[in-house]
């Protein structure tokens, strides 16, 4: 093979390598219906190199849902529907009902036309539904209401007493 050759093929190469791995993903839209798939959507949403939308159909979700950030990146979690309907994320009063955890990542995160109920937390300072872990959170709450669960809410009351008190 001539050097020319060569050397063609290994730009070649080194650009197509560059455009598959070196460039960020464009946002990312999950339909949900399940539970599962709301977890599935978070643990992908977490890591797959763009901001992220999550679409819940109207309906309850139970569980204790947690989504990791192994990057900086937006997540727009809301429900789906015709602007009335809502998507009740509820903790069945075991846990946390969703659970942020930013590692060295900044996180945007914004709650549309959510309910969030009966969360439960073990730890000092009580715990309500919402679990952010970590100082690059900004969280923005658009038609969103939360019920406290059996947990006292005293540490996150500060940070979300306009959220509770129906000022957001």
């Amino acid at each position: 093979m001539n050097r020319a050759l060569k050397t063609q093929m290994g730009v070649a190469l080194l650009f197509m390598g560059l455009t598959l791995f070196g460039a960020k993903a464009s946002a990312v839209t999950f339909n949900v219906s399940d539970a599962a798939e709301f977890q599935a959507a978070l643990t992908t949403a977490g890591s797959n190199g763009g901001d992220d939308e999550v679409v819940l159909a109207p309906g309850t979700y139970g569980g204790n849902f947690k989504y990791t950030a192994g990057e900086s990146a937006a997540l727009n979690i809301r429900a789906g529907g015709d602007g009335e309907e809502r998507a009740v994320l509820d903790g069945e009063l075991r846990a946390y009902v969703l659970k942020i955890v930013p590692g060295c990542y900044r996180v945007d995160l914004s709650l549309e036309r959510m309910d969030i109920i009966n969360g439960k937390s073990e730890e000092a300072g009580g715990g309500s539904g919402l679990c952010l872990r970590g100082w690059c959170v900004l969280v923005r709450f658009l038609e969103c209401e939360a019920q406290s669960g059996e947990a006292q809410v005293e540490q996150d009351e500060q940070e979300l007493s306009d959220f509770k008190e129906g000022r957001h």
